[in-house]
């Protein structure tokens, strides 16, 4: 069996990352808060002015796009969990990327890793929920707290919708 962003995998036994019993696997196993489509704009010092589009899928993957007057998508695996002085840990692993991104405030290429860790809040009268997000550039360190993202790394307010009744971002939900 091997863990994978709160499932666990058949996996071919002669796999080198094939290590746990199917008991082992179901305790150790838990679910990632990072589900959705949530809208963001990017916060630290210098940022482009732009949109940003993260959506995150219950296989452990994301899409997330900037937008000015074109959209650049990127996608990437996660890996949520360790210790994190503010928040909970997060790493993306880029596995997609813009052909062209000299000109955009981001450039990350497939196999780069975003380190970095995120926070959740409920939004006003439980229609939205928040997420406060910062993370390295890539392959970068990763930033010690909020406050040092703003300078060196990227930092971003994520709104999501909590009540699908009354909210609904569906139209911007990016594919896997």
């Amino acid at each position: 069996r091997r863990v994978g962003h709160g499932t666990c995998y058949e996996c071919d036994a002669s796999d080198p990352t094939c290590l746990y019993t199917e008991d082992y696997c179901e305790a150790s196993c838990t679910k990632s808060d990072l589900i959705g489509v949530w809208r963001s704009i990017e916060i630290n010092t210098e940022f482009t002015r732009g949109e940003w589009v993260f959506t995150f899928f219950e296989d452990g993957k994301m899409a997330f796009t900037f937008h000015d007057e074109t959209e650049y998508q990127w996608e990437a695996d996660v890996a949520v969990g360790g210790s994190a002085a503010e928040g909970t840990s997060v790493t993306f692993t880029i596995t997609s990327a813009p052909d062209s991104q000299e000109a955009l405030p981001f450039q990350a290429d497939i196999g780069q890793t975003l380190s970095g860790f995120y926070k959740g809040a409920d939004g006003q009268w439980a229609v939205t929920e928040f997420m406060y997000m910062a993370f390295s550039f890539p392959d970068g360190s990763t930033p010690a707290t909020f406050d040092d993202a703003m300078t060196s790394g990227m930092e971003f307010v994520l709104v999501g919708c909590k009540d699908a009744t009354t909210c609904d971002f569906s139209s911007v939900a990016l594919e896997e």
